[in-house]
């Protein structure tokens, strides 16, 4: 058996590092969003308004909400906040991760742990994203692996589990699809169904149907859980939850395959420099190299009866398949994909090296991970040097709401979390969205105490294009909001409205 301590050192502090390191260089050109700001916006709103009814969505991210609640008690700068959250969930996700590619590898050598972590660490594009992105799938990731990896250890034991194992392994698996039902879909549901293939087939052992109630429990009360919330002024969304279509299917392949290639940081070839184009060359080789090695590891694990390495090594095309059926394609729903490949090439590298291929393979994964990793130093201390265009736009916005003075605000929903947020002073600002001509209130990812608290005066956020384009013109708002007393345009149209009474008012049935 390999020795521990290189071990721990090349599956979780090297990746851990260099994700953090990334995410350190790229920090001050990230423009957040409302999405990427908007669990902290409503942390940050029940501790300076209240609670009202916080509205989530189906991927609530409910183990990011312990952090966010210990991080805004610090007297930081609200980006500082960000970056914080970003390093420990990065560093939490690679030590998960590292934690289940070793227990599903035990024979894996220091290097043959590094080689495929690393470069996924690595990575650039759309993937690298949960290291730029705190609302993102990051520790959820290596969660998802490390519960796989226990779960293989569970069915290759012996005995009975105790049915208060049971319960508690069930309650943590609900919880899990609570966070984020994607995992339920792409990770919980096919290892449901292949353990019950793997002992009609495979073997007749019990602990697969063990596990096969434990997943089945967990699907049902998911559901129930999502109601019970209620009880405590949580509501989950599902008005935004995927909806797949095999209409979808067959139109938009053309951006789909361009949105992929940017997702795996293939991009700009054109303008990309020998270190980036190298880069771009070694990620399209390695990934395609991981597939081919993932259908024969399918192969094997399938011969040696080894039912999770054989889910891991097969669930790579699910999040493709359900990306596909998706209208607009959202590539960002692939980054279980090469989670799963590189977990996978960890579990073949020991094989490869009995057969004297393994060196070759590492030093391949390797001289991947190095190019990758240096492309995205160089990119991101290059363009720290460059003026950012989407960033001086977001800051002249920030500043102009900060000028006003005024705590209670309204807005679209892509300036209104974000807004909330990064403006401080217990500032809040409540979603006014557009429906077929009608500017009305919406509670997407936010908490009603924005719109019921007290206030003598308010701004509004007034975007033309997002409105003109929905059909509510300017006259309707006026009718329907009365005379701003103030009124500053921004550089991109955007206006900061200021009105000298409380324009909750104006929604009130």
């Amino acid at each position: 058996m390999p020795k521990r301590t290189p071990r721990v050192l090349a599956a979780v502090v090297l990746p851990a590092f260099v994700a953090c390191l990334l995410a350190v260089l790229r920090h001050p050109r990230v423009v957040y969003t409302s999405d990427s700001t908007a669990q902290q916006s409503i942390v940050r709103t029940w501790l300076d308004v209240g609670h009202g009814v916080t509205h989530l969505p189906a991927d609530t991210w409910l183990f990011k909400f312990p952090l966010y609640l210990v991080i805004e008690q610090f007297g930081l700068a609200p980006t500082t906040r960000l970056l914080i959250a970003v390093l420990v969930l990065t560093a939490a996700t690679f030590t998960l991760l590292g934690a289940g590619a070793m227990l599903l590898a035990p024979r894996a050598r220091w290097y043959e742990l590094a080689g495929p972590l690393l470069f996924l660490a690595a990575l650039n594009g759309g993937i690298g994203s949960n290291r730029n992105l705190t609302n993102y799938r990051n520790i959820e990731l290596g969660l998802c692996f490390l519960l796989l990896a226990l779960a293989a250890r569970y069915v290759a034991g012996r005995g009975t589990p105790s049915i208060v194992k049971a319960l508690a392994v069930t309650a943590g698996l609900t919880l899990f699809w609570f966070d984020d039902p994607y995992f339920e879909v792409l990770a919980g549901a096919p290892l449901m169904l292949l353990a019950v293939i793997w002992y009609l087939l495979r073997e007749r052992n019990p602990r697969l149907l063990h596990l096969t109630g434990c997943l089945l429990a967990s699907f049902v009360l998911l559901p129930l859980l999502q109601w019970a919330v209620g009880v405590f002024g949580l509501t989950i969304d599902h008005t935004k939850q995927l909806s797949p279509s095999l209409s979808a299917a067959t139109s938009g392949l053309g951006q789909l395959l361009n949105d992929t290639a940017i997702q795996f940081g293939v991009e700009r070839w054109r303008e990309a420099s020998p270190l980036v184009l190298t880069a771009n060359v070694l990620t399209l080789l390695v990934m395609t190299s991981l597939l081919a090695a993932s259908l024969a590891g399918a192969v094997r694990f399938w011969r040696r009866r080894e039912l999770v390495p054989f889910t891991v090594a097969v669930s790579w095309p699910l999040p493709f398949l359900g990306t596909l059926v998706q209208d607009d394609h959202p590539s960002r729903y692939l980054i279980l994909a090469p989670y799963g490949l590189a977990v996978t090439a960890v579990m073949l590298l020991p094989v490869l090296r009995e057969r004297g291929l393994g060196r070759p393979a590492v030093a391949a994964l390797g001289a991947a991970a190095l190019a990758t990793g240096l492309s995205g130093v160089t990119t991101a201390i290059d363009a720290s040097t460059r003026p950012s265009s989407a960033l001086q736009t977001q800051n002249e916005m920030l500043d102009a709401v900060r000028a006003t003075g005024v705590a209670k605000g309204f807005a679209p929903y892509w300036y209104g979390n974000v807004t909330s947020y990064l403006t401080g002073g217990e500032r809040t600002v409540y979603e006014l969205e557009c429906i077929d001509g009608v500017i009305q209130t919406r509670s997407w990812v936010s908490d009603t105490a924005r719109l019921t608290r007290p206030a003598d005066t308010t701004f509004f956020i007034w975007v033309p294009d997002y409105y003109s384009s929905h059909g509510c013109t300017t006259a309707a708002r006026d009718d329907l909001l009365g005379d701003a007393s103030t009124v500053r345009t921004l550089s991109d149209g955007v206006e900061i409205r200021v009105y000298d009474y409380d324009l909750a008012t104006r929604f009130q049935a």
